[in-house]
């Protein structure tokens, strides 16, 4: 995968491609297998991505299969999106498209769109053994599994009320009666102190908005574009470098593999 990356970014560099809006950080994405290329739908740079996959594939034996690849239009007309039809072969999808298996949108999601992640939620209910645990165990459970399938959205969506309240009403209805439904009386505790650290009289189960509003905080981070930043030396670690945080792991690592 760094081989094609290298590839896309030479024919960029060669100017075969047309330069994109300064707003695009970067052309190509990568992620394992999977590949998000932005570029112009006009036929030049079309033809000249078919033709720089078919090259990857020919030199690796890894060709790319257009036929289950997904085009994703931006502020494209009616005739652009027939020439990507005709060129890529490939389907044609609107927004919200999923990327890492998250809904990725110009606009707000929509509920429909939240929805399969309260779907697999409420799947990791035990139904039939549920009752069977005491409240101890339903609270290990929720803290290890149904309060954790949201964490992978949340890092990059912030998820609506609607979706946080329906998840909230999951939890807090297998923690008292063990089932994915329970009315207010049989609840023992408001939920806002169930979301307490231990140590302040809760039960330690994650609040949904602020987990989401601290993941994004985490994995926000600038280092330009990394073309000239020296990875070891340079201070970009909260305004140190690797070299004076750990002496000892960089004497331990020799010249080359710097």
């Amino acid at each position: 995968m760094e081989v094609i990356n290298r590839l896309l970014r030479w024919v960029e560099q060669q100017h075969l491609l047309t330069p994109l809006h300064s707003s695009v950080g970067s052309r190509v994405s990568l992620y394992a297998d999977d590949l998000v290329l932005f570029v112009a739908p006009n036929e030049r740079d079309l033809h000249i991505v078919k033709a720089s996959l078919a090259i990857f594939g020919l030199a690796s034996g890894l060709f790319s299969n257009l036929d289950k690849s997904v085009a994703t239009p931006l502020h494209c007309f009616d005739h652009d999106i027939a020439r990507v039809r005709d060129i890529l072969s490939c389907r044609i999808e609107e927004f919200p498209c999923r990327y890492l298996g998250i809904p990725l949108s110009v606009r707000r999601l929509r509920r429909s769109d939240e929805q399969p992640l309260i779907d697999k939620v409420a799947a990791r209910i035990p139904k039939w053994n549920g009752s069977l645990l005491n409240v101890a165990g339903r609270s290990a459970l929720v803290k290890a599994t149904m309060s954790a399938i949201s964490v992978h959205m949340s890092i990059v969506l912030c998820l609506s009320p609607w979706a946080i309240e329906s998840i909230d009403k999951l939890r807090r209805a297998f923690i008292w009666c063990g089932s994915d439904m329970a009315s207010g009386g049989k609840c023992k505790v408001a939920w806002e102190v169930v979301c307490r650290p231990r140590d302040l009289g809760g039960l330690g189960v994650s609040d949904l908005r602020r987990a989401g509003i601290a993941l994004r905080a985490a994995t926000i981070f600038t280092l330009g574009n990394g073309e000239s930043t020296f990875f070891w030396t340079d201070q970009w670690l909260n305004g140190s470098s690797i070299k004076a945080i750990a002496p000892a792991v960089f004497a331990a690592v020799s010249c080359r593999k710097k």
